[in-house]
């Protein structure tokens, strides 16, 4: 009889024993999906910063793009007003060649 008081208490510290194992693994499980949620937020955080980012790169590129379009119209304006000025110059340089050889004709026939 004294063997079944034995193995009746060796059940109770196996029992008692079990019960401090499953709360010690209830508490690293808890902290485990701390950590995970911990990691999740983190690894969110950091996607929406890149995402936020690349956004305001886009933006960024956009307005450079806007930039680049308004000065090839502003040089395609001042070629064309130099295009111009270099013909008008030229018509300018005939009319003078003219009229220089109009003095020297009015000149000889004085």
């Amino acid at each position: 009889m004294t063997g079944v008081f034995e193995e009746l208490e060796y059940l109770k510290a196996s029992e008692k024993e079990a019960r401090e194992e499953v709360l010690m693994l209830q508490v690293y499980l808890r902290k485990q999906r701390m950590m995970q949620n911990l990691k999740w937020v983190l690894e969110k955080q950091k996607q929406d910063f890149k995402v936020d980012n690349l956004k305001m790169q886009l933006t960024s590129n956009s307005t450079l793009w806007e930039q680049l379009a308004e000065a090839e119209k502003r040089e395609k304006i001042l070629k064309q007003e130099l295009e111009n000025s270099q013909r008008t110059i030229t018509t300018h340089e005939k009319i003078i060649e003219h009229l220089k050889d109009q003095i020297k004709s009015t000149s000889r026939d004085n």
